[in-house]
């Protein structure tokens, strides 16, 4: 179904800002998958997966730039021959960044859109509408803006879509991060009764890729290999074994949330869309790490922005130390990193974003700012002079990170920071803001790492917040 030949793949000046030495993203990269093969291909960020998976598609360089050598074909068709609107029958890519993919103002229209470009009877499109509505959960949201959405639903949007195109080829990348354990095994099933092909990227091996994917690959420098599933899994188990966090912070410093009551209206549906959560008691102490698990769309992220000030809550307190807290003094004392970073990233340079944060600080001198952006840098592994938006999506989030312990906020909110990067990396960051004794609140739908880092976790269960018991 796919083969590609020793293709190689640059960026416009990669090689002058990367750090890398290449200035390949690709080299010499050749790779097969056949008719019903399910291939996994599990790399850290910024090793090129995004990049391979734009090529596929016809994505690069015609529309981001750079030079491409090589060849590749898919279902027997050679790729330098076409567009990538013909590719709409042949080959679904769900991306890393579903914002990046969703185009419509409603869910139904996103579905019907591809559908009606096919040219299909409107019977066949209703049946696949409903269809696929219902397989990936989202029929109540039918006629919700997609930008309403949690970030899992926006992936179970993008699978619907791809499940009503019934294209042959499938590109997931890093999909399964967003998923709450029930789409997680939905998805999988799914790959696994289709009669086409797959590639799943992803920085992390998942538990629930055990035993399922036919092949398993890597991208060293560039170039693929094929790997074997117990050689990951042995890597993986050693990494959560190096993980570096730092001795817990003693703080009488808290966050508390009580007697909450949270509403959140879908602005784009005019009735039947309100969604109310219920928060008797939710704190967090300076130097703790405490864990918020819970389905899609079960409202982590409503209360994550209750709790930072950027939406009001409806009924309840929130206080620092018992003392209670308005909109903008919440948002003096709590971050939020966001679940996508674009929502947080806007300016040229990394350099940019770093001492931006610094700005409000009168009593450093301009010199002082500039050595503590490096400084900064260097402990997140980026590059000062790298913009944004040529970024992978991991360094991204690592750019965001960078930014937040420059602002050095007493509480912090992490959304999904396992996504897209490394269990190390992760860990990483976790410990840096443990070095300043924050409290943090880590969201994460990976059960096994959330559990490896909480001293208590809350769970959303039926619109209500719950403190979990030990086990």
């Amino acid at each position: 179904m796919i083969d590609i030949n020793h293709l190689d793949f640059s960026y416009p000046h990669y090689g002058k800002v990367a750090q890398n030495s290449s200035r390949f993203v690709l080299k010499d990269f050749s790779c097969s998958v056949r008719q019903g093969e399910r291939l996994l291909i599990i790399a850290p960020p910024d090793s090129g997966k995004t990049t391979l998976a734009k090529i596929l598609i016809l994505g690069i360089p015609t529309y981001g730039g750079g030079e491409l050598k090589g060849s590749f074909s898919i279902d027997g068709k050679q790729m330098s021959e076409l567009e990538s609107y013909d590719l709409v029958e042949t080959i679904s890519y769900i991306g890393q960044n579903p914002q990046e993919q969703l185009l419509m103002n409603t869910c139904s229209d996103e579905i019907i859109f591809p559908l009606e470009a096919l040219g299909l009877e409107k019977q066949e499109i209703k049946r696949a509408l409903i269809t696929s509505l219902e397989h990936w959960g989202l029929t109540q949201l039918a006629d919700v803006h997609p930008q309403e959405l949690s970030g899992g639903e926006r992936k179970r949007l993008l699978l619907a879509v791809s499940e009503a195109i019934d294209a042959n080829v499938w590109i997931l990348d890093e999909v399964f991060d967003d998923l709450d354990d029930y789409y997680k095994q939905k998805l999988l099933t799914a790959l696994k009764e289709r009669k086409g092909c797959s590639i799943t990227f992803a920085s992390r091996f998942l538990p629930e890729f055990t035993n399922f994917f036919t092949s398993i690959g890597t991208i060293r420098e560039g170039s693929f290999s094929y790997i074997s599933e117990s050689e990951i899994v042995d890597e993986q188990i050693k990494e959560k074994k190096r993980k570096i966090l730092r001795e817990k912070h003693s703080s009488s410093h808290f966050l508390r949330m009580e007697d909450g009551i949270i509403v959140h209206e879908r602005k784009s549906v005019k009735s039947g869309s309100v969604f109310t959560l219920n928060v008797d008691d939710f704190h967090v102490e300076q130097g703790e790490i405490v864990a918020l698990v819970g389905p899609n769309g079960s409202g982590k992220s409503t209360l994550s922005r209750t709790l930072c000030g950027l939406d009001k809550i409806m009924q309840g307190t929130i206080s620092v130390d018992n003392m209670a807290m308005n909109q903008h003094q919440l948002k003096e004392r709590v971050g939020y990193l966001f679940q996508n970073p674009d929502y947080f990233l806007f300016l040229p340079t990394v350099f940019d974003e770093l001492t931006f944060s610094l700005r409000s600080n009168t009593k450093m001198s301009h010199k002082e700012k500039e050595e503590l952006a490096l400084e900064c840098a260097n402990l997140f592994h980026l590059n000062l002079t790298d913009n944004p938006t040529m970024m992978s999506y991991g360094e991204r989030k690592r750019l965001q990170a960078a930014v937040y312990y420059l602002l050095k906020r007493s509480f912090l909110i992490i959304d999904e920071i396992d996504s897209g990067i490394t269990y190390t990396q992760a860990y990483e960051i976790i410990a840096r803001y443990q070095e300043l004794g924050c409290g943090l609140i880590i969201i994460s739908h990976d059960a096994s790492f959330a559990s490896s880092l909480a001293d208590r976790t809350y769970e959303i269960v039926d619109n209500h917040v719950l403190l979990r018991k030990k086990r």
